[in-house]
């Protein structure tokens, strides 16, 4: 298992935690009823949510949920949502997670951000949706390196919110 600390994700984490930490000492506190949720039904701008992620070794890592920084009040991605056909014209970015060219990859997803954010998905030969995946995702599915996922996380962050 790779060592979060010395990957910078825990630097990140800690800088998110602290201006999170810093924002809500200057924001009046709203009512509850009218803080708008997030697609999990989660209170964005609730600091005190914390949830258990499990490692493959059955290792619990504590991580502070990141609110509205990544959704606007419906809940949804800020970014406008994208969507090409894979057997049409799939990103260049998705290709590249696809032939597993992880450098080659990173570099294209700080180059174009754009795709980062885009759909790719394939559908039957009755058009019945077969897959949907964000460049995130098929990352993750193909064993990506750790710093193929950074770069996606950077260029599209609220991916890792999006199913």
């Amino acid at each position: 298992m790779v060592n979060m600390r010395q990957s910078g994700i825990m630097a990140t984490r800690q800088a998110s935690t602290a201006a999170l930490a810093e924002a809500s000492l200057m924001t009046p506190p709203r009512h509850p009823s009218k803080v708008p949720q997030t697609p999990t039904g989660l209170r964005m701008g609730d600091e005190s949510v914390v949830s258990a992620l499990k490692n493959d070794d059955d290792t619990s890592v504590a991580s502070t949920i990141v609110p509205a920084a990544v959704a606007n009040q419906s809940g949804t991605a800020k970014k406008p949502a994208r969507e090409c056909d894979f057997d049409k014209n799939p990103t260049k970015l998705y290709l590249l997670i696809q032939d597993k060219k992880w450098d080659e990859a990173a570099r294209r997803s700080s180059e174009s951000p754009p795709e980062a954010y885009t759909w790719v998905s394939r559908r039957e030969r009755d058009g019945k949706l077969r897959w949907r995946l964000l460049p995130l995702h098929a990352a993750i599915i193909f064993k990506a390196p750790e710093r193929l996922v950074e770069a996606l996380l950077c260029a599209y962050p609220p991916g890792a919110q999006c199913k």
